[in-house]
């Protein structure tokens, strides 16, 4: 595989705890990792946009509407850039991945 990887994930959870195993084989491909601290694996689906919207829907995961926006923008960006097959999309998608992790201690960002 030799296109860019984007995977955000979650590691509170034992049962869903990530394996790199794979995706460190992917030798040719650059690879965004997101980690969303401490926001709860169904939150990834559209159970976090309501739990984000509606008070006391879901209260297991705190600043759950910043983190459901976080990862639709930072997938949408992802894809903007990928469909764009232009290096300073990516040069800026790279800057504005560690930019976020800077400002924010919601999410821990790792470039292969």
């Amino acid at each position: 595989m030799n296109i860019p990887l984007l995977h955000i994930y979650e590691d509170n959870e034992e049962f869903i705890k990530p394996d790199f195993t794979l995706i460190d084989n992917f030798k040719y491909s650059e690879i965004f990792l997101i980690k969303i601290n401490a926001m709860h694996h169904f939150y990834f689906s559209s159970l976090g946009l309501v739990s984000g919207t509606i008070e006391g829907f879901a209260p297991a995961s705190e600043n759950l509407t910043i983190k459901s926006k976080l990862v639709y923008d930072l997938t949408r960006d992802f894809l903007n850039a990928v469909f764009e097959q232009n290096d300073n999309a990516m040069n800026n998608l790279k800057e504005e991945f560690s930019s976020i992790e800077d400002s924010t201690d919601f999410i821990t960002y790792h470039h292969k």
